[in-house]
């Protein structure tokens, strides 16, 4: 008997948990209900941690009887050759007020691409956010700033590289000495989808008619010969998703404007799907984006001939100082002077040592060694 009672108890336990669990997920979901028309419902989703090392994020307060709005400096720009633009990609109903709220000294190029009338628009919606870049770079071969940015429209996306999916910090922190090194950065690094290998052409081919079936792996291949007819196929892609990066206007410009807008007229004439083109391009923006790797060998070669000046010890004929540095630069395709950390020779250290130099063509003293052997 007492068995039954212990059990009748422990049952009724569980009814009243059970019960007062769904009524607290039931005041969630009206609480979540109420302020999703007032607010960011995406917002109430996430959350920010207060870290020692790390401010809070805060949102902006707006106040309609208060213009003197402030908020988060940007991080300086201590150069004229890291100037920026974003380059938006977006759908008219989609939020990208917050580029210009957090960032409001980089120029935002927001796409409208299902809005005709928008001030800047594609000539398609089609091939997703590669219309987008396609069309900016287009527009802008001639007057392209040193750094841009290409973007999707939300603030919180779910392949953001952020606990919280927030691509605040992701630009926020976002390194332009590195991407001046580099030439071309993904805004990812986490390996999840796309690395180290998503696709291998030649083993994923399938050659169909019927587009609506086929994977990109599939048609990676065809794709790839139609588009960069110049260079061999792959035998393994892999990078990371999804289609948000950051280039150089060097890296840019060492394609011809002409292969943008053939890339693009592609896009508008393919018979695949968005899902197939859009993604081809997605997980070729780095190799498009190049000759990269002749990028970095021409940056290798400019640091060089900067530290062979730097480390000469006839520094009277070669002193890295007056050298035209934008003039050079050029000479290795560079509109701007890549940075370098010039690395001193020994010949500098010893130079310290040496208070006089002999003259071209002079014989150094040899007195004080032959006085040396007759001593012996």
């Amino acid at each position: 008997m007492w068995s039954l009672d212990q059990q009748a108890l422990k049952t009724t336990k569980l009814v009243i948990i059970t019960v007062a669990s769904t009524f607290i997920s039931l005041l969630f979901v009206l609480f979540y209900l109420h302020h999703a028309s007032r607010s960011d419902a995406l917002g109430l989703l996430t959350f920010d941690f207060t870290f020692h090392n790390s401010p809070a994020l805060e949102e902006p307060v707006s106040d309609n009887n208060n213009n003197n709005e402030t908020h988060e400096e940007l991080p300086a720009v201590d150069n004229y050759e890291y100037d920026v633009e974003l380059v938006v990609a977006s759908l008219k109903q989609q939020n990208t007020s917050w580029y210009s709220t957090y960032f409001p000294g980089w120029k935002s190029n927001t796409y409208i691409v299902d809005e005709a009338a928008a001030p800047l628009t594609v000539p398609q919606n089609k091939g997703n956010e590669a219309m987008v870049y396609l069309t900016y770079i287009i527009d802008r071969y001639d007057s392209l700033p040193n750094n841009t940015l290409f973007l999707h429209a939300e603030r919180f996306q779910w392949h953001n590289d952020n606990p919280d999916y927030d691509g605040y910090p992701l630009l926020r922190d976002f390194q332009f000495a590195y991407l001046q090194e580099e030439g071309y950065v993904n805004l990812r690094c986490v390996w999840t989808i796309g690395c180290p290998v998503a696709i291998h052409p030649f083993e994923d081919e399938l050659v169909s008619e019927q587009h609506q079936d086929q994977t990109t792996s599939e048609i990676y291949k065809q794709a790839f010969e139609e588009l960069l007819p110049n260079r061999p196929v792959p035998c393994e892609v892999g990078v990371s998703c999804c289609a948000q990066f950051a280039v150089t206007k060097d890296v840019i410009r060492q394609r011809p404007k002409e292969d943008y807008i053939r890339f693009r007229d592609w896009l508008l004439n393919t018979p695949f799907q968005d899902g197939l083109s859009g993604r081809f391009f997605e997980y070729s923006w780095h190799i498009i984006s190049q000759n990269y790797y002749l990028n970095k060998s021409a940056k290798e070669g400019y640091r060089s001939y900067i530290n062979a000046y730097a480390s000469h010890s006839l520094r009277s004929v070669f002193d890295v100082n007056k050298l035209d540095l934008v003039k050079i630069a050029k000479s290795f395709g560079f509109s701007t002077p890549p940075r370098v950390d010039i690395t001193l020779g020994a010949s500098m250290s010893r130079d310290k040592k040496v208070q006089g130099r002999r003259t071209y063509g002079s014989q150094p003293k040899q007195a004080n060694r032959f006085k040396r052997k007759r001593d012996e």
